[in-house]
């Protein structure tokens, strides 16, 4: 048994156009995206994978194999007719009804792993479909503020705020970030929070930081 770490929801792009496909994927990452990070924490196995891929395609009846990068992958049946007429309110539930209708014929996961997983999906719809989460916080005791970056995915967009916190109140707070809902897009784009000096930086995971905060300047309009 290998523990799954990535979930992937995609379209053949054989059969449909890149961007449509594109798009599909995108919509899903709100919802894989969210089992993901709860899978770094609870425990579900697969037979002989660390990842599942379910692709729709043209075709009437699923079809699955293990790939040459050892990747679950199931092509099942896909019906454009039914997509095309949903409204971004309605991209979420359609995710979960897919995957939950889908997995169930997954033959590299047993039926204990699949309910692990159905739990997942479960608190996320409980959660009112919202993948919002605090990537990162740290104290300045200087000057006694808590700075807090707070990541958020929908069907449509990725953001990244930053919070300053002083007295539990807020003093300073922005949208630092926003891309597509893709890890690709955005998971270079910033990795920690850090002090130097009087100024508080986002770093990043090239070169440039993401932003540079003089944290006096910011006191002082608080103050003023």
């Amino acid at each position: 048994m290998k523990r799954l770490r990535k979930i992937a929801l995609n379209l053949n792009r054989s059969d449909w156009p890149n961007d449509y496909g594109y798009q599909f994927l995108l919509r899903s990452r709100c919802l894989c995206n969210y089992i993901e990070r709860r899978l770094k924490k609870e425990i579900v196995e697969l037979i002989d994978s660390t990842k599942i891929v379910i692709t729709g395609e043209k075709r009437e009846n699923s079809q699955f194999y293990i790939n040459s990068s050892n990747i679950a992958c199931l092509n099942v049946p896909f019906n454009p007719e039914t997509y095309d007429l949903l409204k971004e309110h309605e991209y979420n539930a359609y995710m979960v009804n897919f995957l939950k209708e889908h997995i169930t014929n997954e033959p590299n996961i047993c039926n204990q792993e699949a309910n692990k997983l159905f739990d997942i999906i479960t608190d996320f719809e409980n959660e009112g479909s919202i993948n919002k989460f605090i990537y990162k916080k740290k104290i300045n005791k200087d000057k006694k503020l808590k700075i807090i970056l707070e990541q958020t995915l929908t069907v449509s967009e990725f953001v990244l705020k930053l919070d300053i916190q002083k007295s539990k109140e807020s003093v300073y707070s922005k949208i630092i970030l926003k891309t597509d809902p893709d890890e690709l897009a955005f998971h270079y784009r910033y990795k920690d929070i850090v002090f130097e000096d009087n100024f508080l930086i986002v770093t990043s995971r090239t070169s440039e930081p993401l932003i540079k905060l003089n944290l006096d300047e910011i006191e002082h309009k608080n103050n003023t």
